[in-house]
């Protein structure tokens, strides 16, 4: 959650603060918005309790991520007798649950795999998996490899711990799970970084091995 001030709302483009010396307006939402789920700026006190109330519902509901509420200066020594929305209305409650015949599919999958490799992600760490991830892998007897923001989602000491996969894997991860004929992926959005650009048998060989994504 990330919150900066910015020149006062009456000073905006006169070329003052993080405008000087600039051909145009202070732009500096406009750039986070491009590395965040959502940004604001906060033209009146009024409206801070009901930006924050929406960026931090923004921040942790879906797939979480980062939020910027930009409040200029003179909105930062504004005083308004304002209503504080109670967050605990704003946090995520229940789970989510996958088709129940998706879950079959995979189970029989599973019970078929001779080269099961689990891939944790940074979802396993976000969703604080580790220890669900560890019992699948050991009751599976699946090797587990990580991504490169999936680092802790299982011990490095663990016996079932192959290493990296990706561009900035380790030899021993890529291989080994470029090898299984069933993937379970947990927390992993396959990006080309995590994927080694999609260049099959580096990193994934998806066909033909099976793939199981598991969206946390």
């Amino acid at each position: 959650f990330y919150v900066s001030g910015s020149p006062q709302t009456y000073m905006h483009g006169h070329g003052t603060m993080q405008e000087i010396e600039r051909q145009q307006d202070n732009a500096f939402a406009r750039i986070t918005e491009q590395v965040t789920k959502r940004a604001w700026q906060a033209q009146s006190v009024q409206v801070l309790p009901t930006i924050m109330h929406r960026a931090f519902n923004e921040m942790l509901t879906g797939r979480p991520g980062p939020v910027h509420v930009e409040v200029p200066m003179d909105v930062q020594v504004e005083a308004a007798e304002v209503s504080i929305h109670p967050l605990d209305k704003r946090l995520p409650i229940g789970v989510a649950y996958p088709d129940p015949s998706a879950i079959e599919a995979a189970v029989k999958l599973l019970l078929n795999a001779e080269r099961p490799v689990i891939v944790a992600g940074g979802g396993a760490i976000t969703a604080n998996a580790s220890n669900e991830l560890t019992r699948l892998a050991e009751r599976l007897g699946a090797a587990v490899s990580i991504t490169w923001n999936g680092k802790g989602a299982i011990s490095e000491d663990h016996e079932l711990f192959i290493g990296a996969v990706g561009q900035t894997g380790t030899t021993c991860g890529n291989k080994i799970t470029a090898s299984a004929d069933v993937v379970i992926s947990v927390g992993c959005r396959f990006t080309d970084w995590s994927a080694s650009s999609y260049a099959k048998g580096v990193s994934f060989s998806i066909p033909p091995g099976k793939l199981i994504h598991i969206d946390l």
